[in-house]
Formats: C-alpha cells, structure tokens, sequence
C-alpha cells in the first residue's frame, strides 16, 4: 500500500468507501468535475500555447493566462517544473525523498508547478478560505529534504476558474511538526483492515458518493 492524500483522505472520510475504492477496487464512472478538472489542468500544462478550442475548460484556462493573478505568477508558472511526479522512503529510520517510481516510497503524488522553493497546485472547484493545505504540507516536506539548504517554501492553490489564491509560508523549523503530522496521518492507511466490517458514517454526503450502491446493499435495512 502507498500512502497519498487521497486516500488518507478518503479513509478519513469513510471507512467502507476506502475499502471499496482502494481494497476492492470497484471500478467506477469519473464525475463531471473531475472530468472538468482533468481537462483544464492539461490545457494549463501547456499555457503558453492554447489551442482555441469550444469549450468551457478551454475559456477557464484562457481567462486564467488573461488575468491579474496569471501575472502575478506567470514567472513562476513558465519557469517551474510541471507535473513533477515525487516520493518519500524511509531509510535507517528517517524520511527520504525519492523519486515516484521508487518501489521503496511509502508516499507518492504529482506536483502541479515546482518551483525553486515554491509549490502550486490548480483547482478548479470554488475558492475555500478553509482550504486543507495537507497535500502542499506533505509536498513542501519532499522539498525541504530535496533541497535541504531551503530556508522557507511558499505553497499556493491557484483557483483558475474563480481567479483567486490561497497561500501559506512554511519555514525549516517548521519541518520537525509536518514530518510528525505527516506519519500520523499516513499511519491508518497502513494499518487498515482489510475486511468493510464498520458501518459508515452516514452524512449527506453519502447521496454523492459513487459507492452508495454497495453500502445499501449491506445496510439498506439499518438506517
């Protein structure tokens, strides 16, 4: 098992569709916003060179190279490292960067923009003033042991669609916390039980899910 963010925040979320999207593996259909999501970060993968196309992505990736926030970032955007796949190991007992491929990661993930000592991921979903910042957190911890003469990193989502940013400064002496935090929420993923024993915690959310099928067959008669 590979810790990502997804799943560590999946099993967060629920327990039984953990089991059913990493475990069994239930194949299923990919919602319209990830499929819009998809679709525009490969149209910003190649921004300086937009292809017209009739689409709603392509209008959010061309109003996103037209603004103020596009400018505000554009020598970051066009000098960075884009999709930068990354790893974290453990060796003699300490967390070690690698690369995503390395068998021996216990920790994988895409970055969307790395830059010298700054990381931006896109979104395309509506602007959070509580924005998580887990993902970038885990990704600025790759970068401080890559680069280990890093006095700060800047971690940034950039919400295209909405033209806003949400940003936060981590520092070296900040390292010891995220690495501590890090290996506390990745634990779960590892130690998970293999069979769907608990009932999930039923919430609103459960209507959206792609799994709902599966859980009212086994609790259809509880709730």
């Amino acid at each position: 098992m590979i810790a990502t963010v997804s799943k560590v925040q999946c099993l967060n979320d629920c327990k039984r569709k953990f089991y059913f999207q990493y475990i069994e593996k239930i194949p299923v259909e990919q919602t319209k916003a990830l499929k819009k999501g998809s679709k525009v970060h490969s149209l910003l993968e190649n921004i300086e060179n937009l292809k017209e196309e009739n689409t709603e992505e392509f209008k959010i990736a061309l109003n996103f190279k037209n603004s103020d926030l596009f400018k505000k970032y554009e020598d970051v955007i066009l000098n960075s490292e884009r999709e930068k796949g990354i790893g974290i190991k453990i060796e003699a007992g300490k967390l070690v960067p690698c690369e995503f491929s390395d068998e021996k990661a216990i920790f994988r993930g895409r970055i969307d923009l790395l830059g010298k000592d700054t990381i931006i991921d896109y979104k395309t979903g509506k602007f959070k003033d509580n924005q998580d910042f887990t993902q970038l957190e885990w990704y600025a911890i790759w970068l401080f042991l890559k680069n280990p003469d890093l006095d700060k990193i800047k971690i940034s989502f950039l919400y295209v669609e909405h033209l806003k940013e949400n940003s936060k400064v981590y520092y070296k002496e900040n390292l010891k916390n995220l690495i501590k935090n890090f290996l506390e929420q990745i634990k779960p993923v590892f130690t998970f039980e293999r069979e769907p024993k608990n009932i999930p915690n039923r919430t609103w959310k459960c209507d959206y899910c792609q799994f709902k099928s599966e859980c009212d067959k086994d609790f259809l008669g509880d709730f």
